[in-house]
């Protein structure tokens, strides 16, 4: 099956041309019941195409659509926002659209542009079924506790108050790739391969071992739960190899022009830092994230300021733009290291925000055992991810110097955007082949703990593309 994914952000349009691998071509490694999630589909084309205040510029897609991508069996439509009426993919029909459509005041930045260009690609290719795959379906299904706005009751049933989440097929990606990422760590044999990180510097004694043998304690004597001492190899974090998502306590940091966390236990969000719309949480490029809401009603009450005159500051005005003046976190840190004192402050506060953010999720998790990062500041800035695990290290966050820089020294830039919204000046160069972008990921996925962490580190590359063309096979059967 033959997947066209469509991923549409506020400045650009992604498209990738999927399939499923099959016997032919394929490496023994891709087919085997083995294989990685990222081995499971072949990326046959791929283009982005850049927005003009979020609109598709018609020739530019006919253009695309007239290639490869145009072959195409199904399309599969990453929406940002499915409400409570949709907790998974589902097949796009006029109902659909019509409720899509309703949402679009709930994510006004994503919602419009996915459902434009549901409407311009689905007008070139209308034989084709499509699928709706939503970032809020991971977490669909949050505890009570952690979904609930402590709101008066009428208005919560009125108007179907909650904490819906974004950012969930880039969170469920992590959910199922992280546990492939550290069992490929474990693959080393006893007393070969990774047995540390730090250029010689040998495990401490009680803490960690070789990764792949035996049992080790985690951290030295500390008491499990249940009396005694806890070991990783009888936890959930067991270096052993065996560690499989249920066992798994994870932080998801999708950092890019949105930024967003999730607490992932048993490959379920349990909770997420976005809210009922993407503007709560972590401050971003161009979105405040969380502030006080009776300041926004001073705001409104002694200026007179009136609600689309907010929601427009608050939306594109404010996070990193608001503090140092650009958007863009390449610059900030760039002007942060030249003491630049306006960058300085926007990248202390990132920083002091996201050590916190990751702290309130693995206390919904009751504890840590793997932090991840990706989105495009996630996977590339080496620098943010240093700063954030300094803060870290009560939770068992400690990473390797040179297994963090490792992308950096081979050029990668620090770019505040998402995948789905990179510009083409700042988007990575696309690989030559098929074998070529396997490979760039494979590069980019990794894990960067320190030997001492008893928390695992890893770095990993956004691949909603991925997670969309999965949903749409459940969905579709040709």
């Amino acid at each position: 099956m033959r997947i066209l994914v469509i991923n549409a952000g506020s400045s650009s349009l992604k498209l990738a041309l999927l399939e499923r691998t099959s016997s032919k071509g394929m490496s023994e490694a891709a087919l085997s019941p083995g294989a990685s999630e990222s081995q499971r589909h072949l990326t046959l084309a791929s283009e982005q195409i850049a927005l003009a205040r979020g609109r598709i510029e018609q020739s530019e897609l006919q253009r695309a659509l007239s290639g490869p991508l145009g072959d195409a069996e199904v399309l599969g439509f990453r929406i940002v926002h499915g409400g409570t009426a949709y907790t998974g993919p589902v097949r796009i029909d006029r109902e659909v659209r019509r409720t899509l459509w309703q949402l679009a005041d709930l994510a006004p930045l994503h919602q419009a542009a996915s459902l434009h260009a549901l409407e311009a690609v689905s007008a070139m290719l209308p034989h084709l079924p499509a699928v709706a795959c939503f970032d809020t379906a991971f977490h669909a299904h949050l505890p009570q506790a952690a979904a609930t706005y402590a709101l008066p009751a009428a208005w919560r049933r009125a108007w179907a108050l909650r904490r819906y989440g974004f950012h969930g097929l880039s969170h469920a990606w992590v959910a199922r790739r992280a546990p492939e990422i550290l069992r490929r760590g474990e693959a080393q044999p006893c007393g070969g391969g990774r047995e540390s990180r730090g250029g010689g510097q040998e495990p401490r004694a009680g803490g960690r071992a070789s990764r792949g043998c035996g049992q080790e304690t985690r951290g030295g004597g500390r008491a499990s739960r249940g009396g005694g001492q806890e070991t990783r190899g009888g936890g959930r974090a067991s270096r052993g190899g065996g560690s499989g998502p249920e066992q798994l306590r994870i932080v998801s940091c999708h950092l890019g022009a949105g930024a967003s966390l999730c607490a992932i236990e048993g490959g379920r969000s349990i909770d997420t830092t976005m809210g009922f719309t993407p503007l709560e949480g972590l401050p971003m490029a161009t979105r405040s994230g969380s502030v006080d809401p009776g300041l926004l009603l001073w705001l409104m009450e002694h200026t007179g300021m009136k609600e689309r005159e907010l929601a427009d500051a608050l939306e594109h005005e404010s996070g990193m733009l608001g503090l140092a003046g650009s958007s863009d976190m390449r610059q900030i840190v760039k002007q942060a290291r030249q003491g630049r004192s306006e960058a300085s402050l926007a990248l202390e506060v990132f920083i002091h925000r996201l050590r916190a953010e990751i702290a309130a999720m693995a206390a919904a998790l009751g504890g840590l055992d793997v932090l991840a990062f990706t989105g495009g500041v996630g996977e590339a800035s080496a620098e943010v991810r240093s700063l954030a695990a300094a803060g870290l290290r009560f939770l068992g966050v400690e990473i390797d110097p040179s297994s963090n820089e490792e992308r950096s020294r081979q050029g990668s830039e620090i770019d505040p955007r998402s995948n789905e919204q990179r510009s083409t000046e700042a988007s990575e160069i696309e690989p030559s082949s098929n074998e070529q972008r396997s490979t760039e990921a494979s590069e980019i996925d990794r894990e960067i703990s320190a030997p001492s962490a008893t928390a695992r580190t890893v770095v990993l590359k956004a691949r909603e593309d991925l997670e969309i063309a999965a949903a749409v096979e459940s969905v579709v059967a040709l």
